[in-house]
């Protein structure tokens, strides 16, 4: 205290005083407040929780959500949920051709893990109205399945345009080809013919495991404040051409497999005639396929590294683990 400025000293004291006073009070507010917060439960819907990335979702956010989070499958078929998640999963009816089931699915979904069934192409008439539900119903944050370098060729993109019409807070995860394509959608005709059929050219591809896909939507489903606005570009460390891929299969798995390399219409006209394809799907692979022959797909991108804080997986893992599909 300055003994030689009385002023002073009284207009320090009273000061003081005032700032004693008024932290009191804030002190005393914020008590009440933390006594009266009640932290929102989280409530997750997970499309195509059959599928290989949805799948993954649904086990991961129960790694990373927290323990009092309800993740809910929002699918078709419960007994095919509860078959591959157990009986206890929690299960809503989404069938975007019955719409009396979009609203009773989202009733108190707070985030959502979007994509889009293969064999919807027709946005605006099957999704578009649940998007606008989920707008409408509060939903905060939709993590939703999208392509590298989605344009308005492909159905993707006019999904994402939805997402921003309504103004639901979006990630969109921009994924690469699916290393699982090789099984789940090709697995028929490589396991047939020991051909990679795909109307692809020259071009390379860098491809990531929808493994990590899954893990990289719960991850960011569980930390909206870092992920919402974004549209991370998901690929692997490391791209190929269907030649390469032809022959890692050849050597991990012991079988001739070779890559011949189709026209896009001879593609199309195999796939929907011989292998039972819907014409519409099978035209929507020729417009992706179309986006690696010219090279577009070859691109490698951080974002999966530093989302997972580990490499991702190497097509030869993948290869090794699903080696029954193909035998």
């Amino acid at each position: 205290m300055n003994l030689s400025d009385p002023k002073s000293n009284l207009r320090n004291f009273l000061h003081k005083s005032y700032k004693e006073k008024t932290h009191k009070i804030v002190r005393i507010e914020i008590f009440r407040n933390r006594n009266n917060f009640v932290r929102t439960m989280e409530k997750f819907l997970v499309t195509g929780t059959t599928g290989r990335v949805g799948s993954v979702v649904f086990k991961m956010l129960k790694k990373y959500a927290p323990k009092d989070s309800e993740i809910i499958a929002g699918d078709i078929d419960e007994s095919k949920v509860k078959e591959m998640h157990g009986k206890n999963a929690l299960f809503r009816e989404l069938n975007y051709d019955k719409p009396d089931t979009l609203k009773s699915s989202l009733e108190g979904i707070t985030k959502i893990f979007l994509m889009r069934p293969p064999q919807i192409e027709k946005i605006k008439e099957y999704m578009a109205p649940f998007i606008k539900l989920a707008a409408k119903m509060g939903v905060k944050h939709v993590v939703f399945l999208s392509i590298i370098d989605a344009n308005p060729m492909v159905p993707h993109f006019h999904v994402e345009k939805y997402i921003k019409k309504y103004g639901i807070p979006y990630t969109f995860l921009r994924c690469s080809f699916f290393m699982q394509n090789l099984d789940m959608v090709h697995g028929e005709v490589i396991k047939k013919e020991l051909d990679i059929y795909v109307p692809a050219g020259k071009g390379k591809t860098s491809f990531i495991d929808a493994r990590d896909i899954g893990e990289i939507a719960a991850i960011c489903l569980t930390n909206s404040e870092k992920y919402i606005g974004t549209q991370p570009p998901l690929t692997g460390s490391e791209a190929l051409d269907y030649e390469e891929v032809a022959t890692k299969m050849t050597d991990i798995l012991g079988l001739p497999i070779k890559y011949s390399n189709p026209q896009p219409k001879d593609f199309v006209n195999k796939m929907v005639k011989e292998y039972g394809f819907p014409e519409d799907y099978a035209k929507v692979m020729k417009m992706i396929y179309f986006i690696v022959r010219k090279g577009l797909a070859k691109k490698i991108f951080p974002d999966a590294e530093n989302i997972l804080g580990r490499k991702p997986r190497l097509i030869d893992e993948y290869i090794k683990d699903y080696s029954s599909k193909w035998r």
